[in-house]
């Protein structure tokens, strides 16, 4: 039997993760028996708690883990992913009050008088400083100059050290795929008999039978529906629902 849904002014004052932990702590489990139990990481379990919604692979996910995060403490998952945002911050008093003053005339902007003399000698100086850039050119050009070999002299040719050996090519480390868990929600239309294995193993038992409208939601990288009838309902990611189409499907992450 699920817990009683938090009240509507504690939703407001605390965020839907303040409400987990809350209740987590009270019943005395641990993040890692609720990782254990849910197959969702612990510290997704910690982003949640602590409304750090950005360390998670996305939104769909973000939604995903605490309605099963809910459902696994026995909490109606609605108001906790309605408190799941915090609440945009109300202006303050000062904000108000400079929101309600009058227009504020901006400064004269400070300009700057130039005069004739003044750009005649601003050009000659930077005459001045291009003519000292390209004379310096010039004498250093002159300086690296090579010195011409005697009329008569003979040119011997330079030699050509031989190029060292080519080091073995290494093989290029293929980077490690990043593999992240699928999220599968099913639903009830009927009276149904299903049984479902995350990753290998069995998270109802041999099976049980959901009541029509009842939701469930698993996390994992591989998990199979069995079912008793082709007309269960199957959510992928957060996507439409849609028939299962047959009596097992399997679910399977992808890189």
């Amino acid at each position: 039997m699920r817990s009683t849904a938090p009240s509507l002014s504690l939703v407001e004052e605390r965020s839907g993760g303040a409400l987990l932990a809350e209740e987590r702590r009270r019943r005395g489990i641990t993040l890692e028996q609720v990782a254990s139990a849910t197959r969702i990481r612990l510290h997704h379990l910690a982003a949640i708690e602590s409304g750090a919604l950005t360390a998670l692979p996305g939104a769909v996910y973000a939604r995903g883990y605490a309605r099963a995060y809910a459902e696994y403490l026995g909490l109606d998952p609605e108001p906790v992913l309605a408190a799941l945002a915090p609440p945009a911050a109300a202006p303050s008093a000062g904000a108000r009050r400079a929101l309600s003053l009058g227009p504020v005339t901006p400064p004269p902007p400070v300009g700057l008088v130039l005069t004739r003399p003044a750009v005649a000698a601003a050009g000659l100086l930077l005459l001045g400083l291009l003519f000292s850039l390209y004379a310096g050119r010039e004498i250093e050009s002159a300086r690296t100059e090579p010195a011409l070999p005697a009329p008569n002299a003979p040119v011997e040719p330079p030699r050509l050290a031989s190029p060292p050996p080519l080091p073995a090519a290494e093989a290029s480390a293929e980077p490690t795929p990043v593999v992240h868990p699928i999220l599968v929600a099913i639903k009830a239309t009927e009276t149904v008999w299903v049984a479902v294995s995350v990753d290998g193993q069995p998270v109802l038992g041999p099976g049980r039978f959901l009541q029509p409208g009842e939701e469930l939601t698993f996390v994992g990288r591989r998990i199979r529906v069995s079912s008793g009838k082709p007309s269960l309902m199957v959510s992928l990611s957060g996507g439409e629902y849609e028939k299962l189409g047959g009596s097992s499907r399997e679910f399977s992450a992808q890189t």
